[in-house]
């Protein structure tokens, strides 16, 4: 979890993951539930 963890805060820091483009889930809260979304995502696209 820790490296996705890492992958997940550098992906904050660019455009796409700024408050609007890191709440993946619409629940209108970024948390644990957008990473866990992102990381499904990620893990998919490799």
């Amino acid at each position: 979890h820790t490296f996705l963890a890492i992958l997940f805060d550098n992906w904050l820091a660019t455009d796409y993951g700024d408050c609007e483009g890191a709440e993946l889930t619409g629940d209108g809260f970024v948390g644990i539930d957008d990473a866990l979304s992102f990381s499904e995502q990620w893990l998919t696209g490799l």
